[in-house]
């Protein structure tokens, strides 16, 4: 286990994340591609209001069955871009920060070209540790149902415990492994199963510095959520005193044209504030793997080829600073 200067690290992805402004664009198709989360009120005057309304809901189905139809249609197509683009992104942004620190030329088409090289296995690779959490899953979970069917409810709650105790490390694992196996698709252009494998070794040997690593973001992420709901109360208040001013000279049309521009703006605000936040994210964690990755030659993990017994060297050696 290596030790890290964590600091440094953070220290250095700003920089990086900053002098390096066409790296924003990947932080922007990461974002979008991150899923968007929707609450629902979920009080009784919704539910009273939701069911007055059912009935006309069933009758716009059957009447515009082919609209709401393609709708979804669009909606799910419109995710898979979204979620294809991520990939792509990730993988084009961890080739250029690559090319960054070896101090080579690059921008964004050359990187997001670079990127569409790994997909499949970036892909693959979440889709195999997905199926594994799944599994985990349905497995923990039926003899935990079992027994509160039985109104076993003291064995049931017992086993629940437990299970969150096997499950929470092991999706920990599962994010780690996925997280490190990028780097060495990417990185290291090695296969899928080899990825994975080092992946674990990767994170096996160090998994106090993962953690901590993680944890620096916590305070980073609250950072992030006080800027954005500054630049909130920062917009609504200008753009309130822009309203007022607008109502005695434009009426109600001034109030709808300063409540557009405010929350244009703020929308501006929050994808670009997302963007670099993505940035500064990735970078971290590249130059994190960088530092626990890149160790004496004979601790290296090495993948041997199916018909050569040749060695292949997972990362280059450091650059002197």
């Amino acid at each position: 286990m290596k030790e890290v200067n964590y600091l440094e690290i953070i220290k250095k992805s700003w920089k990086i994340t900053w002098e390096n402004k066409y790296l924003w664009w990947f932080g922007l198709l990461l974002f979008l591609g991150g899923g968007t989360r929707f609450n629902f009120p979920g009080n009784s005057e919704w539910s009273k209001k939701a069911g007055e309304n059912e009935e006309q809901f069933r009758n716009f189905l059957n009447q515009h069955w082919q609209l709401v139809a393609g709708f979804i249609v669009f909606v799910v197509m419109m995710c898979l871009a979204l979620i294809i683009l991520k990939l792509i992104a990730k993988a084009g942004l961890i080739k250029a920060l690559d090319k960054v620190e070896k101090k080579l030329s690059v921008n964004f088409k050359e990187g997001f070209r670079e990127g569409k090289k790994y997909f499949w296995k970036i892909l693959a690779i979440g889709l195999i540790l997905g199926f594994f959490i799944f599994v985990l899953l349905v497995v923990l979970a039926i003899p935990i149902t079992l027994l509160f069917s039985a109104r076993a409810f003291v064995l049931g709650a017992f086993s629940a415990f437990f299970a969150l105790a096997i499950f929470i490390p092991l999706v920990v694992l599962a994010s780690f492994i996925g997280k490190y196996s990028i780097y060495y698709v990417v990185l290291s252009n090695l296969g899928i199963k080899a990825s994975i494998e080092n992946g674990y070794q990767i994170f096996r040997k160090n998994i106090i510095p993962s953690i901590v690593m993680a944890l620096f973001f916590i305070p980073i992420n609250i950072a992030l959520f006080i800027l954005i709901v500054t630049a909130l109360l920062s917009i609504g208040t200008v753009f309130l005193l822009v309203g007022i001013v607008l109502y005695f000279t434009l009426a109600k049309i001034g109030v709808v044209i300063a409540v557009s521009l405010g929350i244009f703006v703020f929308i501006v605000i929050l994808f670009l504030a997302n963007s670099i936040f993505q940035v500064f994210c990735q970078t971290t964690w590249f130059l994190f793997f960088r530092e626990i990755a890149t160790v004496k030659e004979e601790e290296k993990i090495k993948e041997v080829a199916p018909e050569k017994s040749t060695i292949k060297k997972i990362l280059p050696e450091p650059e002197e600073a």
